[in-house]
């Protein structure tokens, strides 16, 4: 009866842990997909970008032609990383890539222009698909106001009340925005970013969520002093303060 009894425990343990790694690799691969699905769709837009600017390399000049050359490996780079996804933390090699096409993408039509080369900034936080941000704005998410970087659009649109135009994902059947979509998005992020800084907005996002459900918003407002303890400033540096146990 003992011997019966064992073989039954340990049978329950196996089927167990067999199911349990199941549902991890269902997960994962659910991720991994839905990762590459948004990385896929960065990689087409700048590609859109670079086939819309009609440039003759022979009549610029040199600088013009390194910045839109640079432009073109960056996009190159991605592309091929793309291809090679297997892990939802390498999308950050494709991310990182992009970010430095838009870059040098801004730079080559500010030489076409005429215009000075703009400072090289960090992406607009509510959709690095917008390219390199112009300006830092102050944003509030849930938890406490902080200062985000933003594209010229965006920032006009908080400063005025109205609402930016956000990277949105698909998480569970719901449309919510890339950056509180949760950690398994924050390597899409942290390449355009750093991940040191997006884990740290991820998880703060997340708690402030929850914080603000629990507690109504009563005992936990932008001024209050929980709020200003979690509060990290985003600047176009990126330097960042300690929020939800991460520094950025």
């Amino acid at each position: 009866m003992l011997l019966t009894v064992l073989v039954l425990v340990a049978a329950a343990g196996g089927w167990y842990v067999y199911n349990a790694r199941k549902k991890r690799e269902a997960e994962k691969a659910k991720q991994l997909q839905e990762i590459k699905q948004m990385a896929t769709e960065d990689v087409v837009r700048l590609g859109e970008d670079v086939a819309r600017l009609e440039i003759d390399l022979s009549r610029v000049d040199d600088a013009t032609r390194e910045d839109y050359s640079r432009a073109m490996d960056s996009y190159d780079q991605a592309k091929a990383q793309l291809d090679t996804i297997q892990e939802p933390d390498q999308v950050r090699q494709v991310t990182s890539a992009l970010e430095d096409g838009r870059y040098y993408m801004s730079a080559t039509r500010a030489r076409m222009n005429g215009d000075p080369v703009p400072a090289r900034r960090g992406p607009c936080f509510f959709n690095p698909q917008h390219g390199p941000s112009a300006e830092d704005v102050t944003w509030a998410p849930p938890g406490a106001p902080r200062s985000v970087t933003a594209c010229a659009a965006c920032a006009q649109a908080v400063r005025t009340g109205g609402q930016p135009d956000v990277r949105m994902v698909e998480v569970d059947g719901e449309r919510r925005p890339y950056y509180d979509a949760g950690p398994a998005y924050s390597p899409y992020a942290g390449g355009y970013f750093g991940m040191n800084m997006m884990m740290g907005m991820f998880t703060g996002m997340m708690m402030g969520s929850m914080m603000g459900s629990m507690m109504g918003g009563g005992m936990m407002d932008a001024g209050g002093d929980m709020g200003g303890d979690a509060g990290g400033d985003f600047d176009g540096g990126g330097d960042f303060g300690d929020f939800g146990g991460f520094d950025f």
